[in-house]
């Protein structure tokens, strides 16, 4: 009996003595670290589109380090992204986009559509 009432007696000071400490760390941590605020700033600018027509579509390219979104019978859009990377614990506040010079043009014909998702296993594609 007695050694059950120790190691319940235990088991709670451990409890009570850590959640003292965690309340002790997080005080005395964020009074001593540093508050570094950093800005980045980047600008992205999209060339004149190289418009090719193809049968009854077109398809349109930026040129260099463009990507395509490709959902099945979707037109199929060229888009550019940037992927930033920050150390670990970086806290963003806020992120601000403009956006300027918007044109646009007037196609004659529809963008071509992506084509269907071919199952690897040799199957017959789904229907979207």
């Amino acid at each position: 009996m007695k050694a059950k009432i120790g190691i319940a007696f235990m088991v709670v000071a451990l409890f009570l003595g850590t959640a003292a400490m965690a309340g002790l760390n997080t005080g005395f941590l964020n009074s001593s670290v540093e508050r570094n605020v950093e800005t980045e700033q980047f600008s992205m600018h999209a060339s004149t589109p190289d418009v090719k027509e193809d049968g009854n579509y077109i398809s349109i390219d930026f040129g260099g380090e463009t990507s395509y979104l490709r959902k099945a019978s979707y037109p199929i859009m060229p888009y550019e992204s940037k992927v930033m990377t920050f150390p670990f614990g970086t806290k963003i506040e806020g992120i601000d986009v403009s956006i300027g010079d918007v044109q646009t043009m007037h196609l004659e014909k529809k963008i071509a559509p992506a084509p269907e998702a071919v199952p690897l296993n040799g199957a017959e594609p789904k229907a979207a």
